[in-house]
C-alpha cells in the first residue's frame, strides 16, 4: 500500500524489500501449516491442489490488478489492494486471538 503512494524511489525500494521479507515469511507457513495437518496417504495430491490453486489464483489477479491499473490507476489500486491485505491479516489475527485454530492445531498434533 505504501509503495504506490510514494515518488521517492529509496523508500519505494525499502516498501518493496519489506514486502517481500513478508511474503518470504507468510509462504513457507501456510505450506508448513498444510503439510502438517495432511497425512501421508493424501499428501501428494493435496499438494497438488494446493499448488495449482495458488499459481492459479496469482495469474487471475495479475490480469484483474493490470485491468485496474489501466482503468483506476497505481495509487489508487495500490491502496485498494493493501487495505483488503490488511483487514484480511487483522481478521486472520483475530480469529487467532479468539483460538478458533485450536481444533486445527490439535489435529495437526495428533
Amino acid at each position: 500500500m505504501l509503495l504506490t503512494q510514494t515518488t521517492d524511489f529509496y523508500y519505494g525500494a525499502l516498501c518493496l524489500f519489506l514486502m517481500r521479507v513478508c511474503g518470504g515469511v507468510i509462504i513457507p507457513l501456510s505450506t508448513y501449516m498444510v503439510q502438517l495437518v495432511t497425512t501421508d496417504e493424501i499428501r501428494g495430491r493435496v499438494f497438488a491442489v494446493y499448488d495449482s490453486s495458488y499459481t492459479g489464483v496469482m495469474q487471475v489477479s495479475y490480469l484483474g490488478s493490470g485491468y485496474a491499473y489501466e482503468h483506476y490507476g497505481v495509487p489508487i489500486v495500490g491502496a485498494v489492494s493493501g487495505a483488503v491485505s490488511m483487514l484480511c491479516g487483522v481478521i486472520w489475527l483475530s480469529q487467532v486471538m479468539r483460538g478458533k485454530f485450536h481444533m486445527f492445531l490439535e489435529t495437526a498434533e495428533k
